[in-house]
């Protein structure tokens, strides 16, 4: 079976590429415009923790702390994809997708359209995706059929605004249905304002709603309400860019149990002081409010944030460091032990970006993270993460993307340290 499916799939494939351009001529496109690529791909996750554990010893028993590692993620995949462009210009295209790994497959086929009359534009596409486990244990959710549906209109109303409205609907079906992935359809609608300001510099106001229908539920459709704001301005020093988003969800269930508003937003601004000096700040925060906060759902805030300056190292590199400062908090209610916390500690990036042959961020964390309550499963650590993340080219098209990043707790009791370890890497080849 594994070898049927590995051969359709490639076959399928590596027609497209050789048979490529008579496809491209059927779609209506340009020959030269057509891109290709191709590649692997790598992802691993492990955590290592503690255990306390009782033990017999005789006719007594002892307390004995047991060191655990568990891979949650060990994956290599090849993976293709090609985009072909449609006889009324690149935004009018096919994109198509294909993975295999040693377990699962995926296949993805997404037509996108643009058509302007006059100054107007209507845009929109087609996602249809197909993901099957052939080998290995199931896990809920990793079979199923996916489709969406989008369109969009934008029409000129003034100088620089333009009113904009918009329709969306998806649904999911899964190979075997579970009380953590069930079937649904959803389809939502938007209108609204985008501002253009000229240097750069834009705005958009948009209200939107949806509604979820899911049929093994009674309780599990919901409608939605809500409100989405963005400011993107550029100046002589700088840039500051913010978005901030509303959303009142009701459920079916009639007792209400889930019936929440969450709000959450994020401001970045980067200022340089001089020719080589600048200052970067940011915070992000989010907040979800139910109606009836009960045992299952409690109201929960967090805010984010960090200030930093920043030093240029070259036409190519940065270097900023700074405060880092986190802080939840969630209403008691039923629960007695609530996990809020504040965290402090000293952020450090360094970025390099050299047009388009290598884009690298490094940020390291180092910090404390101080519960307000701490109890027998969980304690007060002190942490260090660090994460990098880059984009390159090897040679000719062959490039390189990967992301890496890892974490120490250090907790006041030893038995709760634990080490984390995430590493994703694709290598690609263009054609």
């Amino acid at each position: 079976m594994f070898l049927a499916v590995r051969c359709l799939i490639f076959l399928c494939l590596f027609a497209c590429v050789i048979v490529g351009g008579d496809a491209r001529t059927a779609f209506g496109g340009d020959t030269a415009s057509v891109s290709v690529r191709s590649g692997v791909a790598y992802d691993y996750f492990s955590q290592r923790y503690f255990i306390d554990s009782l033990v017999a010893s005789g006719g007594d028993t002892t307390l004995e702390s047991w060191e655990f590692s568990r891979k949650y993620l060990n994956d290599f995949r090849l993976w293709f994809s090609a985009d072909y462009p449609g006889a009324l210009g690149r935004k009018n295209r096919l994109h198509i997708l294909g993975e295999l790994s040693d377990e699962q497959w995926r296949l993805r086929l997404a037509p996108m359209y643009s058509l302007a009359v006059g100054q107007s534009v209507l845009s929109g596409g087609v996602e249809l995706e197909r993901r099957r486990r052939y080998k290995g244990a199931s896990v809920s959710g990793d079979s199923y059929w996916f489709a969406l549906a989008r369109t969009r209109i934008s029409v000129p109303v003034g100088n620089g605004v333009r009113a904009i409205g918009g329709i969306i609907g998806d649904l999911a079906r899964f190979d075997s249905t579970t009380s953590s992935a069930l079937n649904y359809w959803r389809v939502g609608g938007s209108a609204g304002v985008d501002f253009e300001f000229g240097n750069l510099s834009s705005a958009y106001l948009h209200l939107f709603g949806a509604k979820r229908g899911v049929p093994d539920s009674t309780w599990l459709g919901y409608q939605s309400l809500g409100a989405e704001a963005s400011l993107s301005w550029s100046y002589n020093r700088g840039d500051l860019n913010a978005i901030f988003r509303a959303e009142n969800r009701a459920y079916d269930d009639p007792d209400g149990i889930d019936d929440h508003v969450r709000i959450d937003g994020n401001i970045r601004s980067k200022t340089f002081l001089s020719s080589r000096w600048f200052v970067f700040a940011y915070a992000d925060g989010e907040a979800t409010i139910y109606d009836k906060d009960n045992f299952l759902n409690q109201s929960v805030g967090r805010i984010r944030s960090a200030a930093m300056v920043g030093f240029t190292l070259s036409e190519t590199s940065t270097l900023a460091v700074g405060p880092h400062l986190e802080w939840l908090d969630e209403r008691a209610g039923l629960i007695l032990i609530t996990p809020d916390y504040a965290e402090t500690g000293i952020r450090c990036d360094a970025d390099i970006l050299a047009g388009n042959s290598l884009f690298a961020t490094l940020q390291s964390v180092t910090g404390k993270h101080k519960l307000k309550q701490q109890s027998e499963t969980s304690s007060s650590y002190t942490f260090q993460r660090i994460a990098l993340m880059g984009d390159g080219r090897v040679v000719g098209r062959l490039s390189v993307s990967l992301f890496w990043s890892v974490e120490w707790e250090w907790h006041d009791r030893a038995s709760d340290d634990t080490f984390s370890h995430f590493f994703s890497a694709s290598l690609s080849q263009s054609f």
